[in-house]
């Protein structure tokens, strides 16, 4: 009875498509008393493995039937942490996505757009799958190369990194998070980069000030020295205000490094090694 039970509902969900059991990988997970059936869990606003070379490391989900009592089934969703990704396997939002030296993935999102996530790397998707107007990505570290489909409605699609992060509206570009500085190259479309979330010299203007009082107070500056000194470092605070404030817009083509600063974009060296294109990842 319970096997006639598992080729019926086998045959409904094939027949009506509520599920896509996809192909490539071991959808199909049975337990010794024949009474589970385990399958990668999807639904629209997915992003789905397509590829995969190495240790990549991340949570997926997984809906599982169970027989109950008669003929009655009873529908469990799970969240598998710490699996090796496959291929058709969906990425759970909000949990962390890692791959070794060796690794690489291959993610598509719902809307058609790809990304590639480089050997080293770690990154979640952060904003809720379903929302139409953004994908936002944080990248902890690591590198990946993302051709986005353009978006409609005034959608955007953002990473979001420790130092700043930036936005496109249908593009192909590169970002790389590295222990000193960050590299943003873009190839198709623009890429605007946003203003650093902390700035060094920002944060350390408040002392200077008080160190300005300070002396003015000892005797150590005049009156008219002290004015002149407020009156040049308001006008270098507000110059650097402005400059830390203000997003740059990456053409194709260029690039651009962030560390305290962001620099001013510079065309992408001729002949660079695309780590993207790497064999194992087509």
């Amino acid at each position: 009875m319970p096997g006639n039970i598992l080729v019926f509902l086998l045959m409904f969900f094939a027949s009506s498509k509520i599920f896509s059991f996809g192909g490539g990988h071991d959808s199909l997970l049975f337990d010794d008393s024949g009474t589970k059936l385990s399958v990668p869990y999807s639904n629209e606003c997915k992003i789905k493995v397509v590829q995969v070379s190495g240790l990549v490391i991340g949570s997926v989900k997984i809906m599982e039937l169970l027989q109950a009592c008669g003929d009655e089934v009873d529908t469990v969703y799970r969240t598998l942490n710490g699996e090796q990704l496959k291929v058709g396997f969906d990425i759970v939002e909000n949990e962390e996505v890692r791959t070794g030296e060796d690794g690489f993935v291959k993610l598509e999102l719902a809307d058609g757009s790809v990304m590639v996530v480089g050997p080293n790397s770690s990154l979640m998707f952060t904003e809720n799958l379903c929302k139409e107007t953004k994908t936002l990505v944080k990248l902890i570290n690591g590198s990946i190369w993302t051709k986005v489909k353009k978006l409609l409605g005034g959608g955007k699609f953002e990473v979001s990194t420790e130092r700043n992060g930036g936005g496109v509206r249908g593009t192909e570009f590169s970002f790389e998070v590295f222990p000193d500085k960050e590299v943003i190259k873009v190839y198709e479309g623009k890429f605007e980069v946003y203003p650093l979330k902390k700035h060094t010299e920002l944060e350390e203007s408040g002392k200077e000030m008080e160190q300005l009082q300070k002396e003015y107070e000892s005797g150590k500056l005049t009156m008219e020295e002290f004015a002149a000194k407020v009156t040049e470092f308001s006008t270098r605070m507000s110059k650097l205000s402005d400059e830390v404030t203000k997003s740059i817009m990456v053409e194709a083509g260029y690039m651009v490094t962030v560390d305290s600063k962001i620099s001013a974009p510079e065309e992408i060296p001729a002949g660079e090694t695309k780590w993207f294109e790497d064999p194992r990842i087509k």
